[in-house]
């Protein structure tokens, strides 16, 4: 993949036929491991996408935790979870990146300081499933593939339509003051540990109904 260190906002394009969708939190034990996975099965075999996430304050090796993964066996399918090892975020991984979709501001600041020249294609999760209403895969004359295309399109709506407002029905609705954080849950408790986690999966599903994958439900309400 050709660096994108010092270029424009068209960094975001690749004609390569790889794309890396990179998902962020904190410890990568809970929301950027379950969002990576029902990613990637939603996705399923899509050619040339990646999909993988890592934690801006991670420690390696630690597995998923046990909320994530009973959600992920919701649906009678555990693959990846018991295999899955947390890893912290690097500079390579920032570099590779077509879109990167973080969990809440906070994780986004951080990946922003480590890595100033991918600002342009960092959104959190909720954020990109506002901005991305309206997207529709298509085949492209240069070749671009989804995840480029999905990421323009996130950039042009970021201007057009701002940020996300602080309450909305459905799936966006804001856990405390701002509508574009997943909030990490594990340390408010285990009622707000299974929102954080319904959270994510909802902001999943909706997604996949952008890029075309199937949305894996696995018990939850899912709006699309």
């Amino acid at each position: 993949m050709v660096p994108r260190d010092g270029r424009t906002r068209d960094s975001a394009v690749n004609t390569s036929g790889s794309e890396l969708i990179l998902l962020v939190c904190s410890a990568n034990i809970c929301r950027s491991p379950l969002a990576e996975l029902l990613l990637r099965r939603g996705l399923g075999d899509s050619p040339g996408v990646r999909i993988e996430s890592a934690g801006v304050h991670a420690r390696t090796g630690s597995a998923i935790c046990a909320l994530a993964a009973e959600q992920l066996a919701a649906g009678g399918r555990t693959d990846g979870a018991a295999s899955h090892r947390s890893r912290p975020l690097t500079r390579g991984l920032l570099d590779e990146a077509t879109l990167i979709l973080a969990m809440a501001r906070d994780v986004r600041s951080e990946i922003v300081g480590m890595a100033p020249q991918v600002r342009d294609r960092v959104y959190t999760m909720r954020e990109a499933a506002y901005l991305g209403e309206g997207f529709t895969p298509e085949s492209s004359a240069r070749r671009v593939g989804v995840v480029s295309l999905y990421a323009m399109h996130l950039d042009g709506a970021r201007t057009a339509k701002g940020p996300v407002p602080a309450r909305r029905s459905g799936w966006w609705r804001a856990r405390g003051a701002d509508g574009r954080d997943i909030v990490d849950g594990h340390i408010h408790g285990p009622r707000e540990h299974r929102r954080t986690v319904h959270d994510v999966a909802e902001a999943s599903a909706v997604i996949l109904g952008q890029l075309g994958g199937r949305a894996i439900r696995g018990g939850v309400t899912v709006r699309l």
